[in-house]
């Protein structure tokens, strides 16, 4: 089986490391080179990844030739326009195309509305949901529509592989494939994502997990600290005190710092006017956003349109 593996400028090293880390160890399960890769770009040779990786790609072979199966990886300048060609004729061949993260994103964005469902990371459902209406974006991990699989990428790469190779692998096979990637209960392509903070029940105290699920999903109309420890069943001086022991912060800053997030997502990604941004994320006016946006990220919320090269 043949994966064609596409990179970009910027390209997450996380997905791409993941996606030949996978495929390598399947080929030793097999004890053949039977998943073979090849990575190509739109601009071959040495190709950065975000964080300044260096990995060689070939030049996408134009034409008729096509593997058996594409995958895009995500990363901070993905360009649908440059791949989409290649989609189309995957589409058109009925052989799976699977794009990861903000590869994801940008082919969802580009596009538009779906009959079938859509997904990925949650990172991006926020954005998304200012850009245009999406019913049939779903928060699971992996969603199949009509040869094209769109995913949350990141650590769930590994686990989604081994799904690609389901025909050709058997029990004792995957079972063994997952064993070497240190998977232990490998994730159904259908599960929800894990979202945010408020998930990550680990690492948290659960009524500090609630606090932050509810400043997540409360983000227009942000609540008072002591409506939030209402909510989560303690006083409002207990609820700063596990802020400051959990999170060396307290609940005001965190939940300023929250919304500032998603402002950062919405002034980088969409051309939604600054003030409609600023009212979205719990300001009262573009320049109280605007002083605590420079605060935050060391740079205006005009600085980084410009940066980003967003009108």
């Amino acid at each position: 089986m043949e994966f064609e593996v596409y990179v970009q400028d910027g390209f997450s090293q996380l997905e791409l490391a993941a996606v030949l880390a996978a495929l390598g160890a399947a080929n030793d399960v097999k004890n053949t080179d039977e998943f073979t890769w090849t990575v190509v770009s739109d601009t071959p040779g040495l190709v950065s990844s975000g964080n300044e990786i260096l990995v060689r790609a070939s030049p996408v072979i134009t034409g008729e030739y096509l593997h058996d199966c594409l995958i895009v990886v995500g990363g901070r300048s993905c360009d649908p326009a440059l791949w989409m060609p290649r989609l189309r004729a995957m589409q058109k061949r009925g052989r799976p195309t699977v794009l990861l993260s903000d590869a994801a994103t940008a082919f969802i964005r580009k596009v538009g509305r779906f009959k079938g469902p859509i997904t990925t990371h949650w990172r991006d459902h926020g954005v998304l949901a200012e850009v245009d209406d999406f019913p049939t974006l779903s928060e699971r991990l992996s969603e199949t529509n009509d040869h094209i699989i769109t995913c949350a990428g990141q650590t769930f790469v590994p686990e989604l592989i081994i799904e690609l190779l389901t025909k050709h692998l058997n029990a004792q096979e995957k079972t063994e494939l997952a064993s070497l990637l240190m998977i232990q209960e490998p994730r159904n392509m259908h599960r929800d994502q894990p979202k945010g903070v408020r998930d990550s029940a680990s690492f948290l105290e659960p009524r500090l997990q609630k606090a932050l699920k509810l400043m997540e999903e409360q983000i227009e109309y942000p609540l008072r600290v002591s409506d939030l420890a209402d909510q989560v069943g303690v006083s409002t001086r207990q609820l700063e005190r596990m802020f400051h022991l959990y999170l060396t912060s307290s609940p005001a800053k965190v939940y300023k710092k929250i919304r500032l997030k998603r402002a950062r997502d919405l002034v980088e990604e969409t051309r939604k006017p600054l003030i409609d941004i600023a009212l979205a994320c719990g300001f009262s006016a573009m320049s109280t956003m605007s002083r605590a946006y420079r605060q935050e990220f060391g740079e205006t919320p005009n600085q980084a349109r410009k940066r980003k090269g967003t009108p």
